[in-house]
């Protein structure tokens, strides 16, 4: 069965990067569909990331607390690489905060919710553009 919808966005992916971006579409009154083949509760990963603190403040979101935080921010160095591992970039003694990523991914889905994106299980099986 076909289910036909328009909207301003389309976002593929509702793991932590497709939320945030939803998020604050939606915030800013765009009509923002956001759409994964898997459940919500399963989209995006499921480990816990060292994300450097900033990085939270970089984007305007708020850092995360416990239960979000499984450890409080401490000093590391982060290492940033490319997919083919070939650029490396070391940022030593930045404080970094260890985040549940299932738990910020659905606060980033949550807050996109809030903001009026609509959350669709499903896969995307054909696109129209229609230029105005």
């Amino acid at each position: 069965m076909s289910h036909r919808r328009t909207c301003d966005v389309l976002i593929v992916g509702a793991g932590s990067a497709g939320s945030a971006v939803a998020a604050r579409l939606a915030a800013a009154g765009r009509d923002v569909i956001l759409t994964d083949q898997r459940h919500r509760r399963d989209a995006g990963v499921g480990w816990i990331n060292a994300i450097p603190a900033w990085c939270f403040d970089e984007a305007g979101l708020a850092r995360p607390e416990p239960p979000e935080a499984t450890r409080p921010a401490g000093r590391h160095t982060a290492i940033l690489k490319n997919a083919e591992g070939t650029t490396r970039i070391a940022i030593p003694a930045d404080p970094g905060v260890m985040t549940d990523m299932s738990l910020l991914t659905a606060r980033l889905q949550s807050q996109a919710l809030d903001h009026g994106a609509r959350l669709l299980h499903g896969r995307v099986v054909a696109l129209s553009l229609i230029h105005i």
